[in-house]
């Protein structure tokens, strides 16, 4: 463990005191960064590291949180479970990190270690285990351990549909839970839904799946899977000539779609609690102007990963603000977690309650739908004409 005496950083600032936390120094705050720089999905979470890092600098460029800059350590866990608790392990016991932040689909192979050490884990929840931990925080979760909510329902009827079918990767356990949630919510609105499909990619014939939902009869789809199996399935459907009232997915909403595959995604609907791309609010010219200063190499920053980990950095300097200028792992927990009015430096309007969003859905959300040509994305405006469509908690 490292101990530290503060030191002045100028005749005109005040000193640092001293703090032997764990990661903890007279003037950093270490940091561990955990994602995948090897393996197939590099390339992607690379991306999640410059948007963390990004909103990093800013914070350091105007002095750090109480007078401390923030330090990130990388450790690449190649998106493998076992390589992310060997690195999480090193950064607690080698690299002495005060809490750690992840962009990876694999941190369920350390969420038990770092429970059990009490380090707290900030990041983009990519598995079922950022609803399970208490010592992990994520502000927006796909999915949710508890309960489902009416407006994903709300929003279809209001598309006409009625008849709904789910396709879903049957091997992934957040699939299978957000797939229970929106037929929850669809058949508390009427929905029937009249078929579950399970679908893997690269192993199912995206053309028997489209014939299996024409013939079921179902007038709009819900893909709970990744963004490449939903385009086999969109291509399936248009060389079918089967057309639907709704294609609705959680992961669609980002513009890298547009440019690669915008004529396939042609009115894929999807579901958001950020600020919507089109706005002209302050908070996201931040951010962009954030990203081209400190993260030129991110082309386009419009990517909701990018977004995600740039909030889960401001999560981190947020909570080191409140908890202190010396808390403790458990202090700066307790401080998070009793957040209840997170809005991500205004990224997310109406705000997030840290104290309920592990286990239990929001009940607003954004819908945007790809336009017909395929070149942008249109907000959908709910019954009381605002961009925010809010339903009711679903209990057993």
């Amino acid at each position: 463990m490292l101990a530290a005496c503060g030191r002045a950083r100028s005749d005109a600032s005040p000193p640092v005191p001293a703090c032997t936390t764990p990661g903890f120094s007279g003037s950093t705050v270490r940091v561990g960064l955990v994602y995948p720089d090897t393996g197939p999905l590099a390339l992607p979470f690379s991306l999640a590291r410059s948007g963390f890092e990004a909103r990093i600098a800013l914070a350091n460029e105007a002095g750090g949180v109480h007078g401390r800059r923030i330090e990130a350590v990388p450790a690449d866990d190649a998106a493998q479970k076992e390589t992310n608790l060997a690195v999480a392990q090193r950064l607690i016991e080698r690299e002495n990190i005060f809490v750690l932040a992840e962009f990876t689909t694999a941190a369920s192979g350390s969420a038990d270690l770092l429970a059990a050490n009490g380090i707290p884990v900030l990041g983009v929840a990519a598995e079922q285990a950022w609803s399970n931990y208490e010592n992990m925080f994520a502000a927006t979760y796909i999915y949710a351990s508890e309960d489902s909510v009416t407006t994903f329902g709300v929003f279809a009827r209001a598309q006409g549909v009625t008849r709904a079918a789910v396709v879903e990767d049957p091997v992934s356990d957040s699939a299978q839970v957000l797939g229970d949630q929106m037929v929850a919510s669809m058949r508390s609105q009427g929905v029937d839904v009249v078929s579950r499909i399970p679908y893997r990619l690269g192993a199912t014939s995206a053309a028997r799946t489209v014939k299996a939902i024409r013939e079921s009869g179902a007038d709009g789809l819900i893909v709970s899977m990744e963004l490449a199996g939903l385009r086999e399935l969109l291509v399936a459907a248009q060389e079918a000539g089967v057309g639907f009232k709704m294609v609705l997915s959680p992961l669609a909403y980002d513009r890298s779609v547009l440019a690669a595959d915008g004529q396939h995604f042609a009115g894929v609907s999807a579901y958001f609690v950020q600020i919507p791309w089109e706005s002209k609010d302050p908070a996201l010219k931040t951010y962009r102007d954030a990203m081209g200063r400190f993260a030129p190499q991110v082309s386009d920053p419009d990517q909701n990963l990018v977004l995600n980990s740039y909030i889960t950095a401001d999560m981190l300097l947020r909570g080191l603000e409140l908890a202190g200028p010396c808390p403790t792992r458990a202090s700066f927990q307790k401080t998070l977690r009793g957040l209840t009015d997170y809005d991500a430096a205004g990224l997310i309007p109406g705000g997030v309650d840290f104290s309920t969003n592990r286990t239990s859905l929001s009940l607003c959300y954004r819908f945007a739908t790809v336009n017909e040509k395929g070149t942008a994305f249109e907000s959908r405006r709910a019954a009381d004409g605002t961009e925010r469509w809010c339903g009711t908690r679903l209990t057993d």
